[in-house]
């Protein structure tokens, strides 16, 4: 075709070697799409995070995560989402550690920049004076463990009491978690 017989057989190789690569990411995302692995590590992953399947519960029944998947959750369901977004994760988690007050502000008040007027910052203080006293009575059936107590504490004080800038702490702790489970995935991927 273009005279050389070396140039006709390398770019037949490129297409010979293209098509196997489509043909084995098809075969992955099939296997992928049955064995539905990527929601199983994901929940996982936030087990590991959070370290409290109660708390893992309680997440995935928030109204924020609940809405990415269509059946009641089930742990290592079938029906879970293989993704959420972060500040989905973070809004869902600083409304369930944090249930709404009197004035129904939650403790993801003013991290949306919607916030109330006079609510900024003040759940903010209330989360982190109440957090490590955080016992069952607060979370129906749920404590929270010591290590997420600290990394909720610490996310809190690197924002200076700014809820927009504790929610994207928030998201940046679940964005390399998750990092983590997508480096997990990844090798099982290229093992197949």
């Amino acid at each position: 075709m273009f005279g050389s017989s070396i140039i006709d057989i390398a770019i037949g190789l490129i297409f010979v070697y293209l098509l196997f690569s489509l043909i084995c990411s098809a075969a992955n995302e099939t296997i992928e799409r049955f064995s539905k692995m990527r929601a199983k590590d994901l929940e996982r992953g936030l087990g590991e995070m959070l370290r409290d399947d109660g708390l893992v519960e309680r997440l995935y029944k928030h109204p924020l995560i609940f809405s990415l998947f269509p059946k009641p959750y089930a742990k290592r369901g079938a029906n879970l989402p293989s993704y959420i977004p972060a500040r989905s994760f973070a809004l869902a988690l600083m409304d369930t550690v944090c249930p709404p007050d009197d004035g129904d502000r939650s403790g993801a008040a003013g991290s949306t920049g919607a916030g109330v007027a006079g609510s900024t910052g003040s759940a903010l203080i209330d989360i982190r004076e109440h957090l490590p006293k955080l016992r069952a009575t607060l979370i129906a059936n749920t404590t929270i463990p010591d290590d997420v107590k600290r990394a909720l504490v610490t996310c809190i004080d690197a924002g200076s009491d700014d809820p927009k800038k504790v929610r994207q702490n928030i998201e940046e702790w679940f964005d390399s978690a998750m990092d983590r489970v997508s480096g997990g995935y990844k090798r099982r991927s290229q093992l197949i």
